[in-house]
């Protein structure tokens, strides 16, 4: 595809993507995505692309494009970190690159994890995946929940942040893919750490997302680590 036609096949899907994501997307991108010539097929393959992306700050592109996607999208300030209390209308898009249980030490998380991966071995396999497995439904706003997860997020730019669960917002897990993309809007930000209710953040899973018990044994070899750390005093 030439470069005129690369240019004029991104911007026909900018404004639906940006609608969703906040996200303005490389001319380059939306081309390596594909979809046909279609303004509806370019866009579900841009998406699909961008969701399945192991790595979001790949999606910017480098050079003139980089900097195109960082003055055109729905990004945290840059000095959020020194603002008490904002408010982002969003959408913004992350990358999810880790999930701590905060609700509960982690040697019970470990015990957790270590049981339900021996329940795996049997005939039956018990354990649905984390986007799919139930959550305490919130009473209202000024529920908690008694296990609450801390993530780990980053931008497009590479910025990380952290995030706190404020009400149980459903599929995140300690055994959750990491690749999956959370959009929010409408988030309350203070000193740089966003927190998160059902309301304002939105899930985007990959496709082929990983095996329940990969995930599991990623986890729990994390969580075995951070205990024999603890227990030496490291």
């Amino acid at each position: 595809m030439a470069p005129s036609d690369q240019i004029a096949a991104a911007e026909a899907v900018q404004l639906p993507f940006m609608a969703k994501f906040g996200l303005w997307l490389p001319a380059s991108f939306v081309a390596a995505a594909g979809g046909g010539p279609a303004v509806d097929g370019r866009l579900r393959a841009a998406e699909q692309a961008f969701v399945n992306a192991p790595d979001i700050t790949a999606c910017a592109g480098t050079g003139p494009d980089a900097q195109a996607v960082a003055a055109r999208s729905n990004l945290l300030p840059a000095d959020v970190h020194d603002q008490r209390v904002v408010q982002v209308a969003g959408p913004t898009v992350f990358q999810i690159v880790d999930v701590i249980e905060i609700g509960t030490s982690k040697l019970e998380q470990l015990i957790k994890l270590q049981e339900q991966r021996a329940a795996l071995d049997g005939p039956v396999d018990p354990l649905p995946s984390a986007r799919s497995r139930p959550r305490a439904k919130p009473a209202g706003d000024d529920w908690v929940a008694k296990v609450m997860c801390k993530l780990l997020l980053r931008d497009v730019l590479g910025r990380h942040f952290w995030a706190i669960e404020q009400l149980p917002v459903g599929g995140v897990s300690v055994d959750m893919c990491l690749r999956t993309k959370i959009v929010v809007s409408g988030v309350t930000v203070a000193r740089g750490v966003l927190f998160l209710k059902p309301t304002n953040a939105e899930m985007h899973f990959p496709a082929g997302d990983e095996p329940v018990r990969q995930r599991l044994d990623r986890t729990i070899a994390r969580l075995a680590t951070d205990v024999a750390g603890l227990r030496s005093g490291q």
